[in-house]
């Protein structure tokens, strides 16, 4: 007898345990790809509304500026490349460094922001 071949999108046939598999993988690469869309046009309308904001933005973790928008380089007196990479503290006048630091701990450990 020759070998019959299942068409596996056949009504009422139960999809066999690999293309199961296959069809969850191939669901999750699309969620996934959905989610970086998603992330990219969000990261998109943050970069062109911090660029033109006259307002300071910036971005840091554990201290160290990650992002700094034209209005806080030009606040500054620095260009952005000098910003990025630098201890946040480096720019607040040394008076003040004891209270920023206090602050910026009490910020971590209660994820409030300051105020």
């Amino acid at each position: 007898m020759g070998k019959h071949v299942r068409d596996s999108n056949a009504p009422g046939r139960k999809p066999t345990y690999d293309e199961l598999l296959a069809r969850v993988a191939q669901l999750e690469q699309q969620q996934h790809s959905e989610q970086i869309g998603t992330l990219r046009e969000s990261e998109a309308r943050f970069r062109s509304l911090s660029e033109s904001s006259p307002e300071t933005i910036f971005v840091q973790s554990k201290g160290r500026i990650l992002y700094a928008n034209p209005a806080m380089a030009s606040l500054l007196g620095v260009s952005r490349d000098e910003l990025i990479g630098r201890k946040f503290v480096d720019f607040v006048a040394p008076e003040y460094r004891k209270t920023v630091r206090q602050r910026s701990q009490k910020q971590r450990e209660t994820s409030k922001p300051w105020g």
